[in-house]
């Protein structure tokens, strides 16, 4: 740790990251790197949470637990259904304008998501004088996520980018199957659909003006 925050020694080569770092390795080294994005995988394996990988896999910072909506506590509530694919891209996307608002609110997940967001409208109702209700800032949500994905569109962020690591993709254990290729594919497709954005992932222009936002030069 002393060496990466030094940049002394091996720490030359870690203190890029993982994504970095295996690239300069070569050979084999990138199958190894468990990140999105550059940004490190954290917290849980998705392979025993469907839903979570989709989190990862389009998290517009990569691979964090929460850029795309913590998602747990509703895989968690139905556990025969953390392996199943049904629905997972509407859960996603129900918590990520979940998790976009509490973000901007400086809110923990853990003590304001078991309230709701009909509850949140009501505190800041109080504190700030907000008139708006749960619809308002569910589309706030909706607002804040595709500005950070237009953001991320002019930078040349794709589809290619939205994927898992290798071996999380490819690779299973007797407790925990892969996603493979052509489901992690189905599931990007549908993602992508009910979030207004084009196959590639882009964010299409009159979606982005149906949510009350004008981006130009994005593509």
């Amino acid at each position: 740790m002393k060496n990466i925050a030094h940049r002394r020694g091996l720490g030359v080569l870690l203190a890029e990251g993982s994504r970095e770092a295996a690239k300069r390795l070569g050979g084999q080294a990138p199958g190894f790197a468990m990140h999105v994005k550059g940004l490190e995988i954290a917290g849980y394996d998705p392979r025993g949470a469907k839903g979570l990988g989709l989190v990862y896999g389009t998290g517009n910072r990569g691979g964090c637990h929460h850029a795309s909506g913590y998602i747990l506590p509703d895989e968690w509530q139905a556990p025969e259904e953390r392996f199943e694919w049904k629905k997972k891209a509407e859960i996603v996307k129900k918590n990520r304008n979940l998790r976009m608002v509490f973000d901007s609110c400086i809110l923990c997940t853990h003590t304001i998501s078991p309230l709701g967001m009909e509850t949140l409208a009501d505190i800041l109702r109080v504190v700030t004088g907000f008139e708006g209700g749960a619809d308002e800032l569910f589309e706030t949500g909706e607002r804040i996520n595709c500005l950070e994905r237009a953001f991320n569109t002019r930078e040349g962020i794709t589809r290619n980018d939205d994927r898992l690591p290798d071996r999380i993709l490819n690779e299973g254990t007797s407790d925990l199957p892969s996603y493979g290729k052509e489901s992690w594919d189905k599931l990007l497709d549908e993602y992508y659909k009910i979030s207004g954005w084009d196959e590639q992932g882009i964010p299409k222009e009159d979606y982005l003006q149906s949510i009350g936002l004008k981006i130009k030069d994005y593509r």
